[in-house]
């Protein structure tokens, strides 16, 4: 946590999360209690009687563990400024292709949530006339290991995925826009490493002033 304050990127709210436990329950509160008791799905008020729309939807979010994946994602966008939630479908394993529609739920094969610092947005929106305009179109997907450090940049080579396989999740702190949150720990990163600092400087000066020592005095005579 000791990056400049007026320049403060991804990978040092990431190093702040994984090294300080105040800065994951900031990040963590409000989607752990926004997902403590996942919502319910009702088609209609006869709460002794599935429809086979919940049944389908009960029985999705049983095999894919829907609820983990945007409980993740939640996580993921509060510590940047998004997240994303990418779709794999049967039978359409090009990821840069626009996603068919599918026919059952069972052609939802998986699901993955990824943060900025792995899939990164390629290409947005120009035409003013669609409803993509200013919108992701293309994102990328980063190989190489980039959790392996938080100092090092992601690759620029990667899997190019179409939007319409993208669940896009931006972080829950807005201003004017909707594709970018604020990050949770930036209004409040300079007080965590005052706290730290002060952590730390108090066990270095017990360590420095906390050494055995000898005192030795003379008898009278």
């Amino acid at each position: 946590m000791g990056a400049n304050s007026y320049s403060i990127a991804f990978a040092d709210f990431k190093r702040a999360y994984l090294r300080y436990d105040l800065a994951q329950a900031i990040v963590n509160i409000y989607p752990e209690a926004t997902w403590s008791q996942p919502p319910t799905l009702k088609e209609d008020d006869q709460a002794d009687n599935e429809t086979p729309f919940e049944s389908s939807w009960n029985g999705l979010v049983e095999r894919l563990n829907i609820f983990r994946h945007l409980a993740q994602a939640d996580i993921l966008a509060n510590l940047g400024s998004y997240a994303v939630i990418v779709i794999g479908l049967r039978n359409q394993p090009f990821l840069g292709t626009e996603a068919s529609p599918v026919r059952t739920p069972e052609d939802v094969l998986w699901l993955q949530a990824y943060s900025q610092e792995v899939m990164t947005i390629e290409t947005f929106g120009t035409d003013a006339s669609l409803p993509t305009y200013r919108r992701p179109t293309m994102y990328r997907l980063h190989t190489g290991g980039v959790t392996e450090s938080v100092e090092r940049e992601p690759p620029r080579m990667g899997t190019l995925v179409h939007a319409s396989r993208v669940i896009h999740v931006p972080g829950a702190l807005r201003l004017d826009e909707d594709i970018y949150g604020l990050p949770v720990l930036e209004a409040v990163y300079n007080q965590l490493v005052s706290l730290l600092q002060v952590v730390w400087g108090g066990a270095w000066m017990f360590w420095k002033g906390g050494q055995p020592r000898v005192a030795l005095e003379v008898q009278e005579g």
